[in-house]
C-alpha cells in the first residue's frame, strides 16, 4: 500500500477542529499509515509531523506540482476589464483559501480596515466556508454599509474564473496560520502576482518569498507589509519568482522523487 496524507493539523492545533474531527481523523489516519509501506506527504514539515503524531516511521514526502495553466502569459489590462464587468471592482487584493479560523481572514479584514485600504480597493476572499469564524463575521456585521461593500465573499466560484480572479488582482495575500503545504501562495507566484504568505509551518519551506514573509500573528508585520508591497511593485522579481516555482514544483520533479523513494524503499 501506499497511502498520500496531506497533513495533521488537526493534531498539531486542536483548537482549530471539532473533537468529533480529531478523534475520527485520528483513528483513519493511523490506521491507514500502519497499513501502508509508503506514507507520502508534500513537505518536509508534514513529514516530520505524521511521523510524531502517528507514531509511524514510513513516511516520505515529494514537492506538488503546480498546474501549468498558473504560467501561462495573459493581457493584465484585459481581465481587470472582464472582471470590472462581471464583478463591479478592478483594484483589489486577493486571498484564495477555504474559510475557517486558522486561515486567518479576521486579521486580514483588520488589517484591511486599520490601513483605510477600501478607500482605494477591495479586498476579495475566494473560497467555501468550512468552519464559520466568528470573530471575522462580528468585524464584518459592524462595518458600515460603504465599507462593508468593498469586501468581497465569493462561495463556489469556477475555476476558470477563479484564475481570472487571481491574474486581475493587485496583490495576493496568504496569511494562514497554519498549512500541510500551501499551494495557492505557490499558484499566485506562478502567475506573476505580488504575493505575501506566511512564515509558518509548512509555508516556511518557500524560502524565496524572502521579505515577503510575514507572521501570520504580528498584525503590525502585516499591515506594514500590506502597504509596503502594493506601494513597491516589482514585476521583474514576479517574473524571477514564477520561474523559481515552475523549475522546482512541477510534476516531472516529483514523479522522479517517487519514483526514486519507491527504488529505495523496495530494494
Amino acid at each position: 500500500y501506499i497511502v498520500s496524507t496531506h497533513d495533521v493539523l488537526f493534531l498539531e492545533f486542536p483548537e482549530y477542529f471539532s473533537k468529533l474531527y480529531r478523534i475520527k481523523n485520528k483513528t483513519l489516519f493511523k490506521h491507514g499509515a500502519n497499513k501502508a509501506d509508503i506514507v507520502l506527504t508534500g513537505s518536509l514539515y508534514s513529514k516530520n509531523k505524521i511521523e510524531l503524531f502517528l507514531d509511524v516511521k514510513n513516511v516520505y514526502y515529494t514537492v506538488y506540482g503546480i498546474d501549468s495553466v498558473f504560467f501561462e502569459k495573459y493581457n493584465k489590462l484585459l481581465i481587470k476589464q472582464e472582471v470590472l464587468k462581471k464583478y463591479g471592482f478592478d483594484n483589489y487584493l486577493v486571498y484564495i483559501s477555504r474559510h475557517e479560523p486558522r486561515k486567518n481572514h479576521f486579521r486580514l479584514l483588520k488589517s484591511f480596515l486599520e490601513l483605510k485600504l477600501y478607500e482605494n480597493y477591495h479586498l476579495v476572499l475566494i473560497g467555501d466556508i468550512s468552519i464559520y469564524d466568528k470573530s471575522f463575521f462580528h468585524l464584518l456585521s459592524q462595518l458600515e454599509e460603504p465599507v462593508k461593500n468593498k469586501v468581497v465573499l465569493i462561495n463556489k466560484v469556477p475555476f476558470n474564473e477563479m484564475i481570472q480572479l487571481l491574474r486581475g488582482s493587485t496583490l495576493a495575500v496568504y496569511p494562514s496560520i497554519a498549512e500541510g503545504f500551501g499551494l495557492p501562495p505557490l499558484e499566485s507566484i506562478a502567475a506573476q502576482i505580488p504575493t505575501l504568505c506566511s512564515n509558518t509551518t509548512s509555508m516556511s519551506e518557500f524560502e524565496f518569498f524572502g521579505d515577503d514573509f510575514l507572521d501570520p500573528l504580528d498584525m503590525e508585520e502585516l499591515k506594514r507589509k500590506m502597504k509596503n508591497k502594493l506601494n513597491n511593485i516589482d514585476l521583474e522579481r514576479q517574473i524571477e519568482l514564477s520561474n523559481l516555482v515552475a523549475e522546482k514544483y512541477n510534476w516531472v520533479t516529483a514523479a522522479r522523487q517517487f519514483n526514486k523513494i519507491i527504488k529505495n524503499h523496495f530494494n
